[in-house]
């Protein structure tokens, strides 16, 4: 039967599906109990598996006699072969991820000059070195970060990296997604914009065929469209990224600091959500962006002590001002310098984040709000940075940043008012 999609990452998969009330072979979604869990559709361009099916409706129109249904669905993968038993036996997943060349800072483009006897330059050529990827172990999970390159009309069209998750024993593809967000989410936090997928491809254990000879050649990974919680731009809209000298790289971390990381976002995932809120809604009002980074301060300073052996009440007893305190005077000194006093400082911060949450509070300075929201948000970057490895000397350089000293400013014009 005919059927429409519309695969849109912010805001789900939708199939369309028209049908004659009067024709019961295109009106088979009325007869059936409940919407099915997967769904096959096949075009001139080829076949799409639809999964974890929801949402059905339908709608008629009168003047017609024809309506259609709308089935919704969490993911969409490439080939109309793809089955239940299928999503729960993946072994790979890809990843393209902007940024995340950058931020590895693989210089695989290189010029070669070939000058004549009269030294003018007879030869011009562009060079693409093949570097070795990047592997970290997660439990019996293998994640890969590779270099890749495109070409276009025998030329080099641009550079970008994949993240890779290969699993020995299949898994459902949704086990493989926590080290991709983890990766994404460091590469936010260590340039401190937003890191976007551009596509995921995926294999599952029976793509292995077996060729005439006894060689084994794997085909293309298929295309995998699924909802996210946030966005997932296209090569040709994404926004540049913008590698600079303050910014944290992968040297500064290592392979280790990429596994002290991917426990993070396990241990410190209730801190980390908000403050990539904080980041990737840019157009908030500071009010929210308060309640993000209050509710970032406090689940961090709640993890580090459960982490180092607290119990759970006492934890969760500390007042936001005595977490903030903790966690500024375990600062590198740039940032107890960027905070001046950071009692005051604190004081401040509880007492705007207070006055956000709680009707009986009075208003605090929208001013104010602004400057110890971005201060708040930046110690909760650099604490999360600090515990995946990054040393002093590379934060230090923050303060090279356009925003530092504007920002420390604003921050001693609001601990001044008194």
């Amino acid at each position: 039967m005919p059927a429409l999609v519309r695969i849109e990452d912010d805001d789900g998969i939708d199939v369309d599906i028209p049908f004659s009330p009067t024709r019961a072979v295109e009106n088979i979604f009325g007869r059936l109990p409940k919407t099915p869990p997967y769904l096959h559709f096949r075009d001139n361009k080829g076949g799409l598996t639809f999964g974890d099916c929801y949402g059905r409706r339908n709608t008629m129109d009168m003047g017609t006699r024809y309506g259609r249904w709308s089935i919704r669905a969490a993911f969409a993968v490439e080939g109309d072969d793809f089955t239940d038993d299928a999503v729960k036996k993946v072994v790979k997943i890809q990843s393209e991820l902007t940024g995340i060349h950058q931020w590895m800072s693989w210089p695989n483009t290189f010029m070669t000059l070939k000058e004549g006897p009269d030294g003018s330059t007879e030869e011009v050529g562009i060079t693409k070195k093949v570097l070795a990827s990047v592997e970290v172990h997660d439990g019996d999970t293998r994640l890969r970060i590779i270099p890749t390159f495109r070409t276009k009309d025998f030329a080099f069209s641009g550079e970008d990296s994949t993240i890779e998750t290969y699993t020995a024993e299949a898994t459902s593809w949704a086990d493989h997604f926590p080290l991709h967000y983890a990766i994404r989410t460091l590469v936010a936090l260590c340039f401190w914009q937003s890191a976007d997928f551009l596509s995921h491809r995926l294999r599952h254990s029976g793509e292995e065929p077996t060729l005439p000879n006894g060689a084994k050649k794997a085909p293309p990974l298929r295309r995998l469209h699924f909802l996210h919680h946030t966005r997932r731009t296209s090569r040709a809209t994404r926004p540049p990224v913008e590698a600079k000298s303050e910014h944290i790289y992968f040297s500064d971390l290592g392979t280790d600091g990429i596994g002290r990381f991917i426990e993070l976002s396990r241990t410190h995932a209730r801190a980390i959500a908000p403050l990539m809120s904080y980041l990737y809604l840019t157009e908030n009002p500071v009010e929210t962006q308060m309640t993000h980074v209050g509710i970032c301060l406090e689940a961090l300073r709640y993890a580090d002590r459960v982490r180092a052996g607290d119990s759970p009440n006492a934890a969760n007893a500390e007042s936001i001002s005595a977490r903030a305190l903790a966690l500024a005077n375990g600062a590198p000194g740039v940032i107890k310098d960027l905070l001046g006093d950071t009692g005051e400082w604190s004081r401040k911060l509880a007492d705007s984040y207070n006055s956000v949450k709680h009707a009986n509070r009075s208003p605090f300075d929208p001013g104010d709000t602004f400057w110890l929201a971005r201060s708040g948000a930046l110690l909760a970057r650099v604490c999360l940075l600090q515990r995946a490895g990054v040393q002093d000397e590379a934060i230090g350089r923050f303060a090279r940043s356009p925003w530092w000293h504007p920002m420390k400013e604003g921050v001693a014009s609001v601990l001044a008012a008194g």
